[in-house]
């Protein structure tokens, strides 16, 4: 405040405050130079402070800076460290299976990382683990085995494949199955399979394939993969080798073939035999009841072809019936059925007839079959047929009937002079009989040694010696006496003189008569 006395001019800033109840008035006053001399004071004062707190203040900062470059330093060289861990861990990660060690880590926050970085080591190494035995298998596997893609191209090929095609894994991986086999096959052969496996369908087919190691019969199998959502990209094309399989399946049913042949056929000439004929007899039956029309069973008997084999083999004897039975069937209509029953024997079955004139149409042709020789070796054979003919339903209503009166029939063709036919009639039977009874008591002749001997000497005219005998053979029959030979021995032609020789009894009647003499 200036002096009393002080002249100045000067502005002051009043105060009044009043108080009612005192009746008082209280005021003061501040010049306002002293206020602005008093902040200016303050105001140096202040600046000089300020300066004082800004230069500690920046070697505080400053100190905080280097210590926090430090720190940072040390962090930057331990995070370096850590990721150096990571960086050789994924860099190696293909080629080798080595862990991150923990302990080396500097931080926590990466520490769980390594934790996560060496569970999938572990899961590579266990795929890895199941790859490589899953590629021993397919290796080991002795399937054709191939991953193939849209465009046909091989992704993935086991060496079983490659063995069968002798090539190596390159010539296939990566390359397409025209580049392989070549546009004609692959058109041919391997397209269709490739589009039905890209359209999503899983398939089978078994064929034989030629290969340039040999010849397979596999049993080929297409599985599409299929995504959820997407077109099938690829499929695999499985193979089995059922070669050997086939083989014997072939084996078997040829087998099972030659026992049905067997069965009903004739091995030698191929012609059906007595079962099947049979079967086709009642079937022929069976028909011509239903069409009111004749079955004829015609029993055919070759003459004079025991001679042949008799005289040159059974080979020969072979020969012929061949050769006869592709004459007979020359002669033959479509319908109608040659069948073997054994030896020289024959039955052909004729069927839907109308008339009897149709049998003797067909059996005429058969017999001209035989008018040109047989040529064996060079050697001519002349052989004729006799035939016995028995027709359904005039001479027998049954299978059984049918063939027998047939056979009747054909031996009265063969006592008409042979190399002709015979309808059968109720007659021939009773012959037939007769037949039976004779051959019946030749056999029991036979065992009992019914026959004997009588010799008849030859002598020389001149000096009256007795140059031979001549054996007579002569049936002594137990009731009927003494049977002179032209009782029986048209007989004996037919079906005895085998068995006396089996027996040798004209041998030893002959031994037996002589040593009385």
């Amino acid at each position: 405040m200036p002096e009393v006395g002080d002249e100045r001019v000067s502005q002051k800033l009043s105060y009044v405050q009043g108080y009612p109840q005192w009746q008082w008035y209280i005021g003061t006053g501040l010049y306002i130079d002293d206020i602005e001399n008093d902040l200016a004071i303050k105001k140096t004062k202040m600046f000089n402070d300020m300066k004082r707190i800004g230069f500690a203040t920046f070697i505080v900062i400053l100190i905080g800076f280097f210590v926090f470059a430090r720190i940072l330093f040390v962090l930057q060289k331990k995070m370096s460290e850590d990721f150096t861990i990571f960086r050789d861990f994924f860099s190696n990660l293909i080629d080798k299976n080595k862990k991150i060690n923990l302990a080396k880590i500097r931080f926590d926050e990466f520490v769980q990382m390594g934790i996560f970085a060496n569970n999938m080591l572990d899961a590579k190494v266990q795929l890895e683990e199941h790859l490589r035995y899953y590629k021993k298998i397919v290796s080991a596997s002795s399937d054709f085995l191939a991953l193939v893609d849209k465009n046909s191209c091989y992704y993935a090929i086991n060496q079983t494949y490659l063995d069968a095609f002798g090539k190596k894994e390159s010539e296939f991986i990566g390359h397409s199955a025209v580049d392989i086999f070549g546009s004609k096959v692959f058109e041919e052969k391997i397209k269709p399979c490739n589009e039905r496996a890209l359209s999503g369908e899983s398939f089978s087919v078994e064929k034989w394939f030629e290969f340039p190691t040999g010849r397979r019969y596999l049993e080929v199998t297409y599985f599409p993969i299929k995504e959820e959502g997407e077109e099938v990209a690829f499929f695999v094309v499985s193979a089995k080798n059922m070669t050997q399989k086939k083989l014997d399946a072939d084996k078997l049913l040829e087998s099972e073939q030659k026992l049905q042949f067997l069965a009903h056929y004739d091995v030698l000439t191929n012609l059906p035999n007595k079962t099947l004929l049979t079967d086709r007899i009642e079937h022929a039956i069976a028909n011509a009841k239903r069409e009111e029309s004749m079955v004829a069973v015609c029993f055919i008997d070759l003459d004079n072809f025991k001679k042949i084999n008799d005289g040159f083999g059974h080979s020969y004897g072979d020969d012929v019936l061949i050769q006869s039975t592709k004459r007979i069937t020359q002669a033959l209509r479509a319908i109608d059925t040659l069948s073997r029953i054994g030896g020289d024997e024959f039955i052909l079955l004729l069927e839907h007839l109308k008339d009897i004139i149709e049998v003797e149409e067909v059996i005429k042709k058969v017999q001209v079959q035989f008018t040109k020789p047989f040529l064996v070796k060079n050697q001519k054979f002349f052989i004729s047929a006799s035939v016995g003919i028995a027709l359904f339903p005039q001479h027998g209503l049954s299978i059984e009937e049918l063939i027998r009166d047939a056979d009747i029939a054909m031996y009265k063709a063969k006592d008409a002079g042979k190399n002709t036919y015979r309808f059968y009639n109720k007659n021939m039977s009773m012959t037939s009989q007769v037949f039976v009874d004779m051959e019946n008591a030749l056999k029991e002749a036979i065992q009992q040694e019914q026959f004997v001997v009588y010799y008849q000497p030859q002598l020389n005219l001149i000096s009256g010696e007795c140059v031979g005998l001549e054996a007579l053979v002569r049936w002594n029959h137990p009731t009927k006496g003494i049977i002179a030979p032209n009782e029986f021995i048209k007989f004996c032609e037919e079906f005895v003189i085998p068995l006396i020789f089996s027996k040798s009894i004209l041998f030893v009647a002959l031994v037996r008569n002589i040593s009385e003499l």
